[in-house]
């Protein structure tokens, strides 16, 4: 009866298990030798059900059954039989590049974008490519990496990047550069306290399986740490599938070596694998995975989960001197059906720390905060942040603000392997105590004002002067600032503004052009008083000149500024040339007027013996033509245009005068 259960239970899972192949991310392209049968009396004491039962628990599906039950059979096998060759040490996974001087070309924005082919085709860093065929898997690296990437890629993305197996619910941006990356960058990743720089960043491995399965990728670099580099801080995506063991899941290693002593450095150090619930410390909880193309919240059944941008920091200040190794290792899952593939992003820097923005390089440090409050930042991508200060002080963020002055202290973790890192910062508070002034607020044009300002150590003024004080004719209204430097080295800024009343005194007329004995008005504006060259005072003034003359006035305005007009000359023409009539005694129409030397004169009275003269506006007669009662059409060539004069005479008198314009 158990029997007759147990085969049924086997019947079951392994109807399960076939059904689950559908879930398996690449078809069954594997080496025949997963495929073989061992000898019976080889495996007596293997339990096959029991390794099934493990294996379906552990989320194998479709072909991976196949190549890890194989692997589990040889390795019961070779400890049945002590069959194992001699052991190799996990660091011993190739050759370490050429340690460089400084740790150059880490955020990749000096390379160029494209598949990466050769170990040494990104500057400053090395790639290489190995494999996780068991029994190599993310806990044995025996297998890595003698050989060149053929999976690796350069991305630059000034626009953000979007991954296919993502998804454009979470586009990519650089997260270390030298200048400002996409805003969108930031606002994509609020889970991150900085923000973006760069456009370059690099994946190691990919989703390709078949016969890219097995794969594991290394990115080194070795450099000689200083002061200047000692702070290693990176950012990583990691998209790989939940399930399976920990040394069997797809996985993401940051691993150190002192080269100087040929030793692996256990801290710092950095490992996640596809969450399990089998593998304590890389769970959901503890690193935020997603769903593929939904973004949404992952879950330990998932199937293929991404994490967003994760940063996290290596404080190399204990090995100053040395050369330090950094390997980024990211591998399949070692059964040859699941893909693990990340986005790398890094910066080298001194460990510092920082008021208001300003980094100060040294492990015990004075800051003087240039206002009332002040930032302080420690280095980001430690995993805890500890603050204590005076009056009772606290906090766990990688940046504080404080309006106390005093020492503060933080102690900043990076993971229970690693002693913490400390750093002092003492920090005091210069308010702002600029003072400035001005003899005037309100100038007339062409006035001048002294500017002072006082409390500092230095003063440079908008203006560009040096002095304390300095004396300013401003032509028109507007502000004048001055910065100045205290004792404790903090610029301040002030403001004065003046205003500049600069007033415009205008004339107009009604005409100006007359002939003798007319009277014409001529209007100011721009100011509030008035007084004429004339003598007469007020906006408007009426003239009635026999010579040509040039008016001019002055005036102020409501703030008591002066203005004078530029000159208005009224031009005078006698018109007739000889002598004036009281009034027309001749019925004339001149049209169209103003015209371009060619005209209709309509006379409706009798007229005998008449003449039509034409005068420039000097009085200069310019044109005679004889005229009869009715029209008469008159053409004149060769006259520059202007206002002429006419007038129309018999025999004995003048009868009618008028003006005229030729265009």
């Amino acid at each position: 009866m158990k029997n007759s259960k147990r085969n049924r239970a086997i019947a079951i899972l392994a109807f399960v298990i076939a059904g689950l192949s559908a879930y398996s991310q690449a078809s069954g392209q594997w080496d025949p030798k997963y495929s073989r049968s061992f000898d019976t009396d080889s495996l007596k004491g293997f339990d096959e059900t029991a390794a099934k039962s493990a294996l379906f628990s552990e989320q194998y599906v479709g072909d991976e059954i196949y190549v890890k039950m194989y692997s589990l059979k040889r390795a019961y096998i070779n400890n049945k039989y002590k069959l194992w060759g001699k052991h190799l040490q996990n660091n011993t996974y190739g050759t370490q590049a050429i340690a460089l001087a400084a740790c150059n070309n880490e955020d990749f924005e000096a390379s160029p974008s494209g598949t990466i082919a050769t170990q040494n085709q990104i500057s400053g860093w090395t790639i290489s490519r190995g494999n996780v065929t068991p029994p190599n898997n993310a806990c044995n690296l025996i297998g890595c990496c003698p050989q060149n990437p053929s999976e690796s890629y350069l991305i630059s993305a000034p626009n953000g990047y979007v991954d296919p197996i993502i998804g454009s619910c979470y586009p990519i941006y650089s997260v270390f550069g030298s200048v400002p990356g996409d805003p969108n960058g930031t606002i994509n990743n609020p889970q991150l306290t900085q923000l973006m720089y760069g456009d370059n960043f690099i994946r190691l491995n990919s989703s390709a399986l078949g016969a890219d399965a097995f794969s594991i990728e290394r990115l080194n670099k070795t450099f000689v740490v200083s002061a200047n580099n000692a702070l290693f801080q990176f950012a990583y995506i990691f998209v790989t599938a939940t399930g399976h063991a920990c040394c069997s899941a797809g996985s993401l290693q940051f691993k150190l070596t002192n080269v100087t002593t040929n030793t692996p450095l256990a801290c710092p150090g950095y490992t996640t694998v596809g969450p399990t619930a089998s593998c304590p410390g890389n769970t959901i909880a503890n690193v935020p995975y997603f769903i593929q193309q939904t973004c949404a919240a992952a879950t330990l059944n998932s199937q293929v989960i991404f994490n967003k941008w994760k940063t996290a920091a290596m404080d190399l200040s204990p090995f100053i001197g040395q050369t330090i190794s950094i390997d980024i290792i990211v591998a399949d899952c070692d059964a040859g059906g699941h893909y693990g593939y990340a986005y790398i992003d890094a910066q080298c820097s001194p460990v510092s720390i920082s008021v208001n923005n300003q980094p100060i390089y040294s492990n015990t440090v004075i800051a003087q905060s240039c206002s009332s409050i002040a930032v302080i930042s420690a280095p980001g991508g430690f995993s805890n942040y500890t603050w204590v200060g005076p009056a009772g002080f606290t906090g766990s963020t990688s940046a504080v603000t404080t309006t106390v002055p005093g020492t503060y202290v933080v102690s900043m973790g990076n993971g229970p392997l690693c002693q913490p890192t400390s750093m002092t910062v003492q920090v005091g508070f210069s308010p702002n105590n600029l003072s400035a002034s001005s003899t005037h607020s309100f100038l007339c044009a062409g006035q001048s004002a002294t500017l002072s300002a006082s409390a500092m150590t230095t003063y440079t003024w908008s203006n560009g002067l040096n002095t304390p004080s300095i004396v300013v004719t401003p032509a028109q209204s507007g502000t004048f600032a001055v910065a100045g430097t205290d004792a404790s080295l903090c610029v301040h800024f002030a403001t004065l503004s003046i205003n500049v009343s600069n007033p415009t005194l205008n004339i107009s007329g009604s005409d100006s052009t007359i002939c003798d004995g007319e009277a014409v008005q001529l209007t100011g504006s721009g100011v509030s008083t008035y007084t004429w060259s004339t003598g007469a005072n007020g906006p408007s003034i009426v003239v009635s000149p026999s010579v040509s003359m040039v008016y001019t006035a002055t005036g102020t305005d409501a703030s008591g500024c002066q203005a004078s007009s530029p000159g208005f000359t009224l031009w005078v023409s006698p018109c007739v040339g000889t002598s004036e009539i009281e009034k027309d005694k001749l019925r004339v129409k001149v049209f169209p007027n103003p015209n371009k030397g060619e005209f209709n004169l309509q006379i409706n009275d009798p007229i005998q013996q008449g003449l039509f003269k034409l005068f420039s506006a000097d009085g200069q007669l310019v044109f005679v033509q004889n005229v009869n009662q009715g029209n008469n059409n008159i053409k004149i060539e060769k006259l520059s245009a202007g206002i002429y004069f006419y007038s129309i005479s018999n025999n004995k008198e003048q009868l009618k005068k008028g003006k005229l314009q030729i265009e």
